[in-house]
């Protein structure tokens, strides 16, 4: 008996540490279920996949009614559209930064005198750019092999109207109002379809005046969300410019960077490959982005929430690591769907015209995986005032668009390009994340 006590006393001290993890991990599991930022993700993710299912119906409904050839033309445009459209989502970011920043301090009518001085500039300042970019638009057109160089003016027309639209989501998601956004989202996606399938039968030209309207329509409904703000007085609103200007121009390096490896990679197999390579790829593309588009609700949370932590002070690296582990498991579930079902997913999406691009989806899958997650880190950078992060966006960028110039011979090179850069700069970001000694502000 007394030799069977001590080998109990002697395999206790595991006993209690095996215990002790597990109530570790069930603590864990409880806070992710229940944590607010659990919460308002699984209603954004709602939300954002239903979204994300119209806008997906677009882009396959035109690639069906126009062809390989004729979407290659669209998918380059779209792809342009998104690096044009960095300086949105440098100032999408600064807006949501400063107006979490006015919700945390409850100043609303601060809030409303920030929106019409933001709103009263954009809209001259892109007018002004609008004509300058005018004379570029026959060098596009080359380069792009386009049909029409009305095509590139249609999508100016179109990305002046996204870039008044980032005032009122930053709005929206300074003040944490995921209920609207995702809601807004549904609306604009069912909007663009409609317009797509008006202008899609028509050919490229009238599917990019559909674009464009869409813009419009848009910028006028996202109007209504933010009455709350609307109604208030005006405030003497002080901004120091120093640091804006100090935190907008890194922002701006670091998304243009990530932004470049999600886009130009599109441009780039249009100008190099044929059209019709160009159009698998496109296809390819827009498929591949399933993963972020699911993943990225995650991101548009955090910022905010991060942003208004580090404003007050507190703790926030257990919500980074939920992040993380969020997008990792979305985007790893969705990339063996894709090893798994290649050509079932492609002909359901494209129909078989785009077998071709089926061996391709599960690489695809991993390059969005690599850089879903990265894009979530130079977020939570940015969020709390971490904008050296640039410098690894940016080197991320030039490398990745100087080995695709090198290495184009086929799709398979391109998408190899693609994996090889964004793991690097996701392990890279990852380490420079974990080098923050002071988490707390």
């Amino acid at each position: 008996m007394a030799r069977w006590r001590r080998r109990a006393l002697d395999t206790s001290p595991v006993q209690v540490v095996g215990v002790t993890h597990m109530k570790r991990i069930i603590r864990f599991g409880r806070s992710l279920l229940t944590h607010r930022l659990a919460k308002d993700g699984f209603f954004m993710f709602s939300g954002t996949m239903v979204a994300n299912v119209g806008a997906y119906l677009y882009h396959l409904m035109v690639g069906r009614i126009l062809g390989k050839e004729a979407y290659s033309e669209v998918g380059a445009l779209l792809s342009l559209l998104y690096i044009l459209n960095v300086p949105a989502l440098v100032l999408l970011t600064a807006f949501t930064k400063f107006f979490s920043g006015y919700k945390a301090s409850g100043s609303l009518d601060k809030a409303r005198s920030l929106f019409v001085i933001a709103t009263t500039y954009l809209a001259i300042i892109t007018s002004i750019l609008f004509v300058l970019a005018l004379p570029f638009v026959p060098f596009l057109t080359q380069y792009l092999r386009l049909s029409s160089p009305w095509l590139v003016v249609w999508l100016f027309v179109g990305l002046v109207f996204f870039v008044l639209t980032t005032v009122n989501i930053g709005v929206l998601q300074g003040f944490q109002r995921f209920r609207q956004i995702a809601l807004f989202g549904i609306v604009v996606s069912a909007i663009r379809l409609i317009f797509g399938a008006i202008g899609a039968p028509l050919g490229v030209g009238w599917t990019m005046v559909g674009f464009s309207v869409t813009g419009i329509v848009v910028y006028a409904l996202y109007f209504l969300p933010i009455g709350f703000i609307l109604q208030k007085k005006k405030a003497v609103v002080a901004i120091d410019m120093m640091p804006a200007v100090r935190y907008m121009i890194p922002t701006f390096l670091a998304i243009l960077g990530i932004t470049a490896i999600y886009s130009q990679d599109v441009v780039l197999v249009k100008h190099y490959l044929s059209a019709a390579d160009a159009g698998l790829y496109a296809a390819l593309s827009v498929l591949g982005k399933i993963i972020y588009y699911a993943s990225f609700t995650v991101g548009t949370i955090l910022f905010p929430v991060l942003a208004e932590h580090h404003e007050q002070g507190t703790d926030r690296r257990h919500m980074v690591w939920l992040g993380l582990a969020a997008v990792g498991a979305i985007s790893v579930i969705l990339t063996l769907g894709y090893g798994l079902f290649p050509t079932f997913i492609v002909r359901l999406l494209y129909g078989r015209v785009y077998d071709d691009a089926a061996p391709y989806m599960f690489s695809f899958g991993l390059f969005m995986t690599f850089f879903s997650l990265s894009y979530l880190l130079i977020q939570v950078c940015l969020a709390v005032g971490r904008t050296r992060v640039w410098v690894f966006a940016a080197s991320a960028a030039i490398l990745h668009v100087i080995l695709v110039s090198l290495y184009h011979e086929s799709l398979r090179s391109v998408v190899t390009v693609n994996i090889g850069v964004s793991s690097v700069l996701f392990f890279a970001l990852l380490i420079y994340y974990g080098m923050e000694k002071n988490h707390a502000k």
